[in-house]
């Protein structure tokens, strides 16, 4: 009986033994099991933040190179492009911050999260900037800009009516040799005087100026020749000075129609203006804005100060009131884009760390595995020496 209690004790020794090693090995293969699964799935997900990382920052230089792009070539087909990858960014850093939060790295989630918040305001930032270039005008057609070209061409065009100096002047030659034939007789002065007639009636067939007056001076310029003609072919004293009253009559038409419409200097005036004008939208200094302010002042009083119909200065005056209008609106405007753009200076500071934390994300995901894969390294060295020191 001994011997079997003996027997049985051993027996049970051995079995209790086995058990413990049994145990031994089932806590073992659980734990490398459990630290396996753990390391993989760590290892999966730091992966995988890195690669929305790395797709994160590929949106991010594709939504700074759209808004270069848009600077350059003022194209709006580039503001849509940067607000989709600027959603595409926003994607990619909420799957980092998801997966972040499963693994408990929180300091990928509040990266994550704070690269989203330098991306609504940048785009924010970028969508005000475009709003004002648009308003401003993206080419010389369109905007502000178009609206002011356009009254600047027509004043232009208007100004080409009214600058008159060369049909003034062939006129006046005309008169004076009118005069010389009238008082010689001379054969000499016959021949300037008929070549002066010819000079103004070419340069009046090419003028620009205004139809009004230009129709005026050819039918008072046709009577003018006519009369003179008939002169000539008089020999009556008498009949002669008719035919020269009528010639003055027909050449004080001819003065009061060019009266009626010559600005001296007006076009020159205007040009300027346009100098200053181009110097300002070059340089955006506020003298050249106030010299063209100063230009318009001055034409107006010209126009005011001379024998022009009052329906040409009410014209002219409302068209450089117009210019005026929409050049302080482009002046503004321009003020306005470069506060904004001042402003706009520390979230393009922000905006260049979304590359550093982007990147930032490829050193935290390695190496919080590295971290993990030396905890397994230990588990398993563990495991192992246990196992040979029982085998």
């Amino acid at each position: 009986m001994f011997q079997l209690k003996i027997k049985h004790k051993l027996l049970a020794a051995f079995g209790l033994i086995l058990l413990l090693l049994t145990g031994v090995m089932g806590i073992y293969q659980y734990t490398l099991s459990s630290s396996t699964r753990a390391f993989e799935n760590l290892l999966a997900q730091a992966v995988a933040i890195e690669e929305h990382a790395n797709r994160g920052e590929i949106f991010m230089l594709q939504s700074r190179r759209d808004e270069k792009d848009f600077l350059i070539r003022k194209k709006k087909k580039y503001i849509q492009k940067l607000s989709d990858n600027i959603a595409g960014l926003k994607a990619e850093m909420h799957e980092v911050s998801q997966r972040a939060e499963q693994t408990g790295d929180q300091d990928s989630g509040a990266r994550a999260a704070e690269i989203i918040g330098y991306a609504d305001k940048y785009e924010a930032a970028f969508k005000e900037l475009a709003s004002k270039l648009e308003t401003r005008g993206l080419d010389h057609k369109s905007g502000l800009q178009g609206k002011f070209r356009a009254v600047a061409a027509q004043v232009a065009e208007d100004m080409l009516a009214y600058q008159v100096d060369d049909l003034f002047i062939a006129m006046l030659m005309m008169r004076r040799y009118e005069k010389d034939f009238i008082a010689s007789k001379g054969s000499r002065y016959r021949e300037k005087f008929t070549a002066a007639i010819e000079t103004y009636q070419n340069l009046l067939k090419e003028s620009r100026c205004d139809p009004t007056s230009k129709k005026q001076q050819q039918e008072a310029l046709a009577a003018y020749h006519a009369a003179f003609k008939k002169y000539l072919a008089s020999s009556s004293p008498g009949v002669q000075d008719q035919y020269y009253q009528m010639m003055r009559g027909a050449a004080h038409t001819m003065e009061t129609a060019i009266n009626d419409i010559f600005v001296p200097d007006a076009r020159a005036i205007f040009l300027t203006i346009r100098k200053n004008e181009k110097d300002y939208l070059l340089r955006k200094d506020e003298v050249y804005a106030q010299r063209v302010l100063a230009g318009i002042d001055t034409l107006t009083a010209v126009f005011n100060n001379n024998s022009v119909l009052q329906s040409h200065i009410d014209k002219t005056t409302e068209r450089l009131n117009q210019y005026a209008a929409n050049f302080k609106l482009l002046v503004a405007e321009d003020k306005a884009i470069a506060a904004l753009d001042q402003r706009n200076q520390q979230c393009s500071f922000e905006s260049c760390l979304w590359n550093r934390n982007c990147r930032d994300f490829s050193r935290c995901g390695p190496g919080a595995v590295d971290q993990q894969s030396h905890n397994q390294a230990d588990i398993t060295g563990f495991c192992d020496a246990e196992k040979h020191r029982r085998g």
